[in-house]
């Protein structure tokens, strides 16, 4: 009886185990997209000053160092990936980010590397 017990426990490790992968495999073209957009240095850069609460269009040019032709493209760019979000307030464009698993990635990387 016991060797039917310890049966029933491995093939439900495989079971989940087969979830797993089935999650992963779902996910992954969605975790591609994202770390692409993390492997840019100034994408990189708007995540991390964004992970710190929303921004201006201006503060993130200026904490970027880059023009503000080249940075409506990468937020653009980033607004369509789903990365990011924006809101307008007057003349005033805010961005933030649009996932809080977003955040919570950037709060790891930030954890580890600063």
């Amino acid at each position: 009886m016991k060797k039917g017990t310890e049966a029933e426990g491995l093939m439900s490790a495989s079971t989940l185990a087969r979830k797993d992968r089935a999650a992963l495999l779902k996910k992954s073209s969605e975790l591609s997209l994202l770390f692409g957009s993390l492997a840019h240095p100034v994408r990189l850069r708007v995540l991390c000053s964004l992970s710190e609460g929303e921004k201006t269009v201006t503060e993130l040019t200026a904490f970027c160092e880059i023009s503000q032709p080249a940075m409506s493209q990468f937020l653009g760019r980033m607004r369509e990936e789903g990365i990011v979000r924006s809101r307008k307030e007057g003349t005033r464009v805010f961005y933030a980010i649009a996932d809080s698993q977003v955040g919570r990635l950037l709060a790891a990387v930030r954890a580890i590397y600063c």
